[in-house]
């Protein structure tokens, strides 16, 4: 454990940036995460975007005398792109592909190819027992509204806020962690912090996080003060990409978080400090070590709490404990109408939350999720109609080509026209998928996740905490 003492757990996420063909200079840059890794004192380290096997196996070799326990997560064509590596023994450990990652004609973005993930590990821990942790790396939708573009990473929020619940009811503490693509005023984080009743650990010790960014704030300011991780000025990958005006102002985003939550029980866990790190460049190159900077909370863990402190009580076994501070009880849960805006919307937002972590936070934010999916719904069901409309054309096309290419005179063309018309059928036979089935298997995805919501929502109207 941390400096020999099982009171404290320390905890990095990094995205590693590990797009093979696509990411610049992986191996010296895995090369210098890994020293990074030997010469620190974490007990638990969750990597993202590790895509290629033989370099999670690399990383796996060279972190072996402080990390012995680790494990890669194979889900999709490609893999998820996670691993755990940890001081502490693993007890059990799966993936849970989350039910919707993206269509399938987002071929550059791939997150359907990969079928983006969960990743549970459940560790020994000396003084806690049997810990979850999870890592994560949520749909990746472009910047920007419309609100619906985040759906599919509202419906993943959903899907890892129920499983945290789980966890949390068979006594287990719960860490989440990992690059959600979603900043602190979003829907999904909204969700994972009401329903999932997660705690950010860095906003616990940074109870004004979430603010909105003051003017004239220095890039190294964004980091200590924002949380900063992605788009940085002071990440030299960010240099030259193309970055919103109001992302620039704040000094980048805050897309990486760590999360925790625990049931009752005879101890106690807090986060005495959280920070972004891994900020600077590689040594002796200029170069940052990813796309993204890393981000570690250390956690203490207290002594047994006063008798009745720990008991279920009125809160009933799916509520959080508190932690011993309050800020993540003060601090605003927002969504945006456009991710790109560096002003949280004001009060009297249609998506406005609540300042308080309650009920009523998490019936907002389920109603605003469900408003979201029905919304996303028609949007889709207008494009698989679209699509299903352009299967008889291409047929038509195909079979156009295909008769024509017998009455060329010239014998060269002839191949032309047959592989053209081999293009435009393919191109009908997708269509046909796309169009027709992936979106009928979307939709009951998406009915699932209403049905799963509306329930919720009425047993929280039930309790009269709605």
């Amino acid at each position: 454990m941390s400096d020999s003492n099982s009171s404290e757990l320390k905890i990095l996420s990094l995205n590693v940036w590990g797009l093979a063909f696509i990411s610049k200079l992986r191996a010296p840059r895995f090369a210098a995460i890994a020293n990074y890794l030997r010469e620190s004192d974490y007990d638990v380290v969750c990597l993202q975007e590790i895509w290629i096997h033989e370099e999670f196996v690399q990383f796996r070799d060279d972190v072996q005398g402080v990390l012995p326990y680790s494990r890669f997560y194979h889900t999709g064509a490609l893999g998820s792109g996670l691993a755990v590596f940890s001081r502490l023994p693993f007890l059990e450990a799966h993936a849970l592909p989350y039910n919707l990652s993206g269509r399938p004609s987002e071929v550059i973005a791939g997150d359907f190819f990969v079928n983006k993930a969960a990743a549970r590990a459940v560790l020994d821990h000396p003084t806690l027992g049997p810990i979850e942790v999870w890592d994560t790396h949520m749909h990746a939708a472009g910047e920007g509204g419309p609100e619906t573009r985040q759906t599919h990473r509202i419906t993943q929020a959903w899907q890892l806020a129920t499983e945290v619940r789980g966890s949390a009811a068979r006594g287990h503490w719960v860490f989440v962690m990992g690059d959600f693509n979603s900043q602190p005023f979003s829907l999904p984080i909204s969700l994972l912090r009401t329903y999932g009743g997660l705690t950010d650990s860095f906003l616990e010790t940074h109870p004004h996080a979430n603010d909105p960014a003051p003017v004239g704030l220095q890039a190294a300011q964004a980091l200590t003060t924002l949380g900063v991780t992605c788009d940085s000025p002071l990440n030299s990958w960010s240099h030259g990409k193309p970055i919103p005006a109001g992302i620039a102002a704040q000094g980048g985003k805050r897309l990486d978080y760590i999360f925790y939550r625990g049931p009752t029980g005879a101890h106690r866990v807090h986060c005495a400090e959280s920070k972004v790190v891994l900020d600077s460049l590689v040594p002796g190159e200029n170069f940052s070590y990813s796309d993204h900077f890393g981000l570690t909370s250390t956690f203490k863990i207290d002594a047994a709490a006063p008798e009745g402190e720990g008991s279920a009580g009125p809160r009933g076994h799916d509520e959080p404990m508190t932690p011993k501070t309050h800020y993540s009880a003060t601090a605003p849960l927002l969504s945006l109408d456009a991710e790109d805006s560096h002003v949280p919307p004001s009060p009297t937002s249609a998506y406005e939350l609540a300042r308080a972590h309650s009920s009523g936070a998490t019936a907002s934010a389920i109603r605003a999720a469900v408003t979201n999916i029905k919304a996303y719904t028609r949007e889709a069901a207008s494009y698989g109609t679209k699509l299903t409309l352009l299967v008889p054309l291409a047929i038509v096309i195909a079979l156009g080509l295909t008769i024509g290419s017998a009455w060329q005179p010239k014998p060269w063309i002839q191949p032309i026209f047959t592989l053209v018309a081999f293009v435009v059928g393919a191109a009908g036979a997708t269509f046909l998928y796309i169009g027709w089935l992936w979106t009928r298997w979307e939709r009951g995805y998406l009915d699932e996740f209403v049905s799963e919501m509306e329930l919720e929502l009425a047993v929280l109207h039930r309790r009269g905490e709605d």
